[in-house]
């Protein structure tokens, strides 16, 4: 889904891709519902542009989902690159990272994201937590995400819950 540049013509041309172009722009939290409610199936599972999945990432998270019968899974501690850093989040169990959010489409029928520009996934998270329906777990090597000056909610590496794996990591020539 896109409200900006027209970006059809970056998109591969695949049968299972769909993609929307919005005509006005919108908040974060009035995309995700209204993605969600374009959204055909079961299961919903988040995805930014700019973070990095393993291919087992959401076999991992539907197993988490059926055999704990909750409504909402995700991941409270992953792996972050970027400006040659790689730096680690960690959170806690109540609470999971918007990027890695993987829940029941009639869960979101009930609680839809708030209508803000920051803070929805986190809010969805907390709620879902709150009424004993999330369960999340650390992202071991399923998921990276990516820090940059274009990030919707800035990271504050060096505060608590950030800790650097290592000062610099390898840029490929």
């Amino acid at each position: 889904m896109s409200d900006g540049a027209d970006v059809r013509d970056l998109i591969p041309r695949d049968e299972r891709i769909h993609h929307i172009h919005l005509e006005s722009a919108c908040n974060i939290g009035e995309k995700r519902n209204y993605a969600c409610s374009r959204a055909s199936g079961e299961i919903i599972a988040h995805f930014d542009d700019d973070d990095w999945s393993h291919p087992d990432r959401l076999m991992d998270q539907y197993c988490r989902l059926r055999d704990s019968a909750k409504a909402v899974t995700g991941y409270y501690s992953m792996e972050f690159t970027g400006y040659g850093e790689r730096w680690l989040f960690t959170g806690n169990r109540q609470w999971a990272l918007g990027t890695s959010l993987f829940y029941r489409r009639d869960w979101w029928e009930r609680h839809p994201f708030l209508a803000v520009q920051i803070g929805e996934d986190k809010e969805f998270a907390k709620h879902a937590a709150e009424c004993g329906e999330l369960v999340s777990v650390e992202a071991g090597g399923l998921m990276r995400a990516t820090n940059h000056d274009g990030n919707t909610s800035p990271r504050l590496m060096g505060q608590p819950g950030w800790s650097r794996i290592d000062s610099h990591i390898a840029t490929p020539a």
